[in-house]
């Protein structure tokens, strides 16, 4: 008999982010995957019974637990072929720097961030907004971050957006050109 993986280690950050993404009706099939994958691994589910559930290989599952133990979540937000105009330049932002901070919907209402350390989720912020001064985006309005309200406080993604020069409106926390 074959001996079952160790359950995948993450943090609560990471495990809300991928518990959003495995149930959006919105992001790509494939990521969905993923973050379903992570989530069984992290529970100690066998590499086998996942692979049936999800509807993907052992192969799969043993690659993208490696790829967790070695990079985290760093990987997912990358740009993606076919995103509006709009995504375009959130997705850049998501991913600036080589590293991936944060994830977002097509019109940039609802950011997932990856990290909890503000001093990276400064870094992206502040290119956010420089994109939206140099007119990638018309105005930004975020609405959510990490599946709370912006507006929540204390919340280390909206203080990052503030002090990036959103502010907050009734709706969310605002940027315009």
């Amino acid at each position: 008999m074959n001996k079952a993986a160790a359950p995948l280690v993450m943090s609560t950050g990471q495990r809300q982010s991928l518990t959003l993404l495995a149930r959006s009706s919105t992001a790509a099939h494939r990521q969905v995957q993923r973050a379903k994958v992570l989530l069984m691994a992290a529970d100690g589910v066998a590499n086998s019974k996942i692979a049936a559930t999800v509807g993907v290989t052992p192969v799969t599952v043993r690659s993208w637990r490696g790829r967790f133990a070695d990079e985290g979540l760093s990987k997912f937000g990358r740009p993606v072929r076919g995103t509006s105009l709009v995504a375009r330049p959130v997705r850049w932002w998501c991913s600036s720097m080589g590293r991936s901070r944060c994830t977002s919907s097509a019109g940039g209402k609802t950011l997932l961030s990856w990290t909890d350390d503000p001093a990276l989720l400064q870094s992206a912020a502040d290119a956010l907004a420089l994109a939206v001064r140099e007119g990638a985006l018309g105005k930004l309005t975020v609405e959510k971050a990490d599946g709370a309200s912006v507006l929540r406080p204390g919340h280390p993604l909206a203080t990052a957006l503030a002090g990036a020069g959103f502010h907050a409106t009734p709706r969310g926390l605002r940027l315009r050109r």
